[in-house]
């Protein structure tokens, strides 16, 4: 396994190297910047190449009820592990995003979706009742699971936002 920051690091890898970068439950991790993990793995990725990524749903059913309920954080997973002697400090979530952010975010960084969608988590089941509040008061019911996947495709032809709004301040 090769060792490196996959925010600040060109990776160790050559141009068009791969044909699948796997990035798991990892970019709501990231402190400082995720569009160069985004970059990295399009320029390693041969064209046609495929990207995956996992991550919890800011937008989840989960999320929406933590909000309403007003107690807790509503990023799906938001508790602190506790430090522990002679071991490493966890990176905890750094900020969760939603399904449409993960597939924005894919798109600036030069790849078309081929499929985004998100999953239930059944410790979270108490919350699905909520869907139907949520569709009665006009609001979207689609991706509201706790876990997204997206799956993209490396487009050499497409164009690349840097710097994504939805991301990045001015």
């Amino acid at each position: 396994m090769d060792l490196f920051d996959i925010e600040r690091d060109t990776f160790p890898y050559p141009d068009d190297y791969f044909d699948v970068v796997i990035a798991g439950e990892i970019i709501e991790h990231l402190i400082y910047d995720p569009m160069h993990m985004l970059l990295e793995a399009r320029r390693t990725l041969r064209d046609g190449g495929y990207l995956l990524i996992t991550t919890p749903n800011a937008g989840s059913i989960t999320s929406v009820a933590r909000a309403l309920e007003g107690r807790n954080n509503p990023q799906v997973f938001f508790l602190y592990a506790r430090p522990r002697p002679d071991e490493p400090p966890e990176i905890g979530h750094m900020r969760e995003y939603t399904a449409y952010e993960i597939g924005e975010a894919v798109k600036a960084a030069g790849f078309e979706v081929q499929s985004l969608f998100t999953t239930f988590t059944p410790e979270f089941a108490t919350y699905l009742p909520l869907l139907h509040f949520l569709h009665e008061n006009g609001y979207s019911v689609e991706n509201r699971g706790e876990q997204t996947y997206c799956l993209a495709v490396k487009r050499t032809s497409l164009t690349i936002d840097r710097y994504p709004l939805l991301i990045y301040t001015d």
